[in-house]
């Protein structure tokens, strides 16, 4: 994936519902590659068709506490404090 990155890959590219591959890596509990797209600048806060974020995503699933935790404090240095399940 890095090297798709490296390459021009959008780390933003949404699907048809406006899921991102950093939703897709949250539901499923993907810890490497969802460090990997936020380092490379994913969005945390994307909402898609449904108004879910990664972090939405991820708890829906069942929550993976490792994951939360880099998710919310990721989440927090990128929105100045603000861990949010949804934005509103």
């Amino acid at each position: 994936m890095e090297l798709l990155i490296q390459r021009g890959a959008e780390v933003d590219r949404s699907d048809l519902t406006r899921r991102t591959p950093l939703s897709w890596a949250a539901e499923y509990c993907q810890l490497k590659a969802a460090k990997l797209l936020i380092d490379y600048g994913a969005e945390i806060n994307a909402e898609d068709d449904e108004w879910g974020t990664p972090l939405f995503w991820l708890m829906y699933t069942g929550p993976e506490e490792d994951m939360m935790h880099q998710l919310c404090v990721l989440n927090w240095s990128q929105s100045l404090g603000k861990c949010l399940l949804l934005k509103k």
